[in-house]
């Protein structure tokens, strides 16, 4: 017997006026894709600053050599130097007896949040709507700018009225020209002819940015552990190598070459269990005679100067901290009408205690395989 006025499931999807009598299957959450670690961020200590200029002083112990003196020596009237360098003496570089005064500038990075009324009112599919989750996300955000900006290749600026203040990247830390003595961080290049600048300027106060100016070749084994062994040599200890994962995966495919110049390849304990067959296709540690290095991918790490030049940075995490002046703040900025309105900024800089503690591969061509 038929009955009147039935209606079916496909006769209710087949129903094309929208909105439709069937109501979406959307899930009441949202899947966030950019829950991502923050590599720089999250080995690298904090700290705060009163100012923002951003002022540490850097010291070291002298080189090793023989002492020996006469018995009843005489105290001599001249000793070894102390003090502090300051900014103005340029001619005299960090640490030869002296301390050296460093600096970095605060930067100011901010996120404005407006949520409306009734986009607060209204059941959103996974509350986005909800202030609360708009602040959530955009402090993620803000985070990452900070990660970015961290690890540039982008010079400290003063501020004027006119123009933000800016931090010196931990790239600009890193001086490219002049790196054959062990207190200065040290630069490796595959050209001949490397680029130029980068580094801390005493007579300014300001890094400078590593110029690009070499021609991109192929990273090398031996360029790698060249500048694990300067840093080392300058007194740190080289616990991490960062880096785009491009360049992350053209080491790893390297190290499974008949070339590479190590043992054979190990797995951690525990990585699989036992029996499973596991395809390894990626070297996460690099163990070399001056340290053990954790191979890091970044999706925030920069090109240095564009996309044809990539870079390879290695650090001792110990001596390089995020420090600020205002930690992460929200402000009600409501000034009326229709919205909930917030800002979100913070007040950072980057400190890095020795120059010494970093070191970088650059002028590396972003496709070339690694060669010995």
């Amino acid at each position: 017997m038929a009955v009147i006025g039935a209606l079916d499931s496909i006769e209710l999807r087949a129903i094309t006026t929208v909105p439709g009598p069937v109501r979406e299957d959307l899930m009441a959450k949202i899947w966030d894709v950019s829950k991502v670690p923050l590599p720089f961020q999250d080995r690298i200590g904090t700290g705060t600053c009163e100012s923002n200029v951003h002022e540490w002083v850097a010291d070291k112990l002298g080189v090793g050599a023989d002492n020996a003196w006469v018995e009843n020596a005489s105290i001599p009237e001249t000793g070894t130097a102390s003090g502090v360098v300051d900014i103005g003496n340029s001619a005299i570089g960090p640490y030869g007896g002296v301390a050296a005064r460093f600096r970095n500038h605060c930067q100011i990075a901010a996120k404005v949040v407006t949520v409306s009324y009734r986009s607060a009112a209204i059941a959103s599919a996974g509350n986005t709507g909800s202030l609360a989750y708009q602040l959530m996300m955009r402090q993620r955000e803000l985070k990452q700018d900070m990660e970015v900006t961290l690890c540039s290749n982008l010079a400290s600026v003063v501020g004027t009225l006119a123009a933000a203040p800016h931090l010196g990247g931990i790239q600009t830390w890193v001086r490219a020209a002049g790196l054959t003595s062990p207190t200065q961080a040290v630069f490796q290049s595959p050209d001949a002819t490397p680029s130029a600048g980068g580094g801390y300027v005493f007579a300014t106060g300001l890094t400078a940015i590593y110029d690009g100016t070499g021609t991109p070749a192929a990273i090398t084994e031996t360029l790698l552990r060249n500048v694990c062994q300067e840093v080392w040599i300058g007194g740190a200890e080289v616990t991490t190598a960062l880096c785009r994962p491009g360049m992350k995966r053209i080491i790893s495919q390297y190290m499974y070459t008949s070339s590479a110049r190590i043992a054979q390849l190990t797995a951690e304990v525990g990585q699989a269990e036992s029996g499973t067959d596991v395809a390894r296709g990626a070297v996460s540690i690099f163990i070399t005679d001056f340290g053990v290095i954790e191979l890091v991918a970044s999706r925030f790490y920069p090109f240095t100067t564009s996309t044809t030049h990539d870079s390879v940075l290695v650090f001792d995490p110990q001596y390089l901290s995020v420090d600020y002046l205002q930690n992460v703040t929200v402000r009600d900025k409501n000034a009326g009408g229709l919205a909930d309105r917030r800002l979100m900024y913070t007040d950072y800089t980057l400190k890095v205690g020795s120059e010494q503690a970093i070191g970088m591969v650059g002028d590396l061509s972003p496709t070339a395989a690694m060669t010995a």
